[in-house]
């Protein structure tokens, strides 16, 4: 897990953020949505949202997510979903990415929870 102290550790932070998420347009993925928790949770600090059209699309960013998170200094802690599921949690520890079928994410409208959240890198 990443940890950093003081502004030059956020803008670290955010700079791997902002990869994550240019990485993930990149590789396909849809409405791709970031929260910033850090106010709310004292687990995780970004959360990462964004849906593929096909469940074979949401296997591939799922292992894409997690080779190049961890070639970018994240280490993996925990993934949650299978390859048939239409929700898959990757566990970063300070940051979360939910990647959902686009069915279930208009489903579940997780963002919803935390509007006042939503942030632009």
């Amino acid at each position: 897990m990443l940890r950093f102290n003081g502004l030059r550790e956020k803008g670290k932070r955010l700079d791997n953020l902002k990869k994550l998420v240019h990485f993930l347009d990149e590789k396909k993925a849809l409405n791709i949505k970031v929260l910033d928790l850090s106010s709310t949770s004292s687990m995780v600090s970004y959360a990462i949202i964004a849906d593929a059209s096909n469940t074979r699309l949401l296997n591939a960013l799922k292992d894409y997510c997690v080779e190049y998170a961890e070639s970018i200094g994240y280490v993996l802690h925990h993934v949650e979903g299978h390859s048939e599921s239409d929700w898959i949690l990757i566990d970063l520890g300070t940051v979360c990415i939910h990647l959902f079928l686009t069915e279930s994410r208009f489903y579940y409208r997780l963002e919803d929870l935390w509007l006042d959240k939503l942030i632009k890198l």
